[in-house]
């Protein structure tokens, strides 16, 4: 049963890696990579991973209820699929932070706990990233079935054939949409 109260916080070293449910057999990977790589990960600076816990582990160990995880990354902007600042060339590689990861338990489905892992993680690329440092998107990889939720979120299509056709199609939202 999951708590009536949860916050975001950075992950831990000693934090429960094993009880996340994800329900579906295609969601294997998201919970292989949160028990085996996302500590090694977050220790070696190759990624950032903020999980779901209960809210009385914000400075605890704690049962992860799902995460998110951040990387710097790069989308190569071919033939107008992402609207430019300014003109570009066809083979300009744009600053990205990726979302690499995101899940939640199943048990939380449909309750808005993933609206608030992307929230947490669009504020910190607002307040932290793109106020100091070059960087003009997010993207994220989507499954065919989170296409509809990103797109609720604001998130766009990259234009492109090769894209659409993916089974995880890359979708992006431009950063100057969230710095004011």
């Amino acid at each position: 049963m999951p708590p009536t109260s949860l916050a975001v916080r950075p992950i831990r070293a000693d934090d429960d890696f094993k009880s996340l449910s994800l329900g579906h057999k295609d969601y294997v990977p998201l919970k292989t990579f949160l028990k085996r790589d996302a500590w090694d990960f977050e220790r070696c600076c190759v990624a950032r991973t903020h999980v779901l816990v209960g809210a009385e582990h914000c400075v605890t160990a704690g049962r992860i209820w799902g995460y998110i995880t951040l990387v710097a990354s790069e989308v190569v902007a071919v033939a107008n699929s992402i609207p430019p600042a300014q003109r570009w060339s066809d083979d300009y590689r744009v600053p990205a932070v990726k979302i690499a990861r995101m899940a939640i338990d199943s048990e939380l489905h449909g309750k808005g706990w993933g609206n608030l892992l992307l929230s947490t993680a669009l504020a910190l690329v607002k307040d932290h990233v793109s106020r100091n440092i070059g960087c003009r998107l997010i993207v994220t990889d989507a499954k065919q079935a989170a296409v509809s939720y990103y797109e609720k979120q604001g998130f766009s299509m990259l234009d492109t054939s090769e894209n659409r056709a993916l089974k995880t199609p890359i979708m992006f939202m431009k950063l100057d949409r969230l710095v004011t």
